[in-house]
């Protein structure tokens, strides 16, 4: 009923405001199985939803920028170990961490986006691999919403 460009719209809808609360993971988990179930393909659910969800986590990336000064000196000191780790030229792992956090786990990318902030590790690393984690993780919801409907 919804149709193509209305379902995408929706999943556009639901990405982002999924990608800047954290309470609304299992709802963006939902619609996007029963989207991909619907017959949306997954690279248009990919190249839509992606983007989205990178403006949503952005929200958290600023906020962890503007939280620094009032963390407990203890914390600010691990991170400032964090920070000098990421500034010896570590982007490898960093990212490839990015990708496998967001693409892969359940757990929402808010807490990794404070955190990367708050570390002062530069968004211009860090938003390519984080538009790819993204995409996955849309990809593996599909996936798995499309091949848990073949088992029944």
């Amino acid at each position: 009923m919804l149709g193509v460009q209305n379902s995408l719209l929706v999943a556009f809808l639901v990405s982002l405001l999924g990608g800047v609360s954290t309470f609304t993971s299992a709802s963006f988990f939902a619609v996007i199985g029963g989207l991909a179930l619907g017959g949306i393909p997954l690279l248009s659910l990919m190249v839509v939803c992606g983007p989205a969800l990178l403006i949503g986590d952005l929200v958290f990336y600023f906020f962890g920028k503007t939280t620094y000064d009032v963390l407990p000196v203890k914390t600010k000191r691990w991170l400032q170990k964090v920070e000098v780790w990421v500034q010896e030229g570590r982007n490898f792992p960093v990212q490839l961490g990015i990708v496998l956090y967001t693409g892969f786990s359940p757990f929402p990318g808010d807490i990794l986006m404070m955190v990367l902030a708050i570390a002062k590790y530069p968004f211009r690393r860090m938003w390519l691999p984080l538009l790819f984690g993204n995409m996955m993780l849309v990809w593996s919801i599909g996936q798995a919403a499309i091949g848990g409907a073949k088992l029944f």
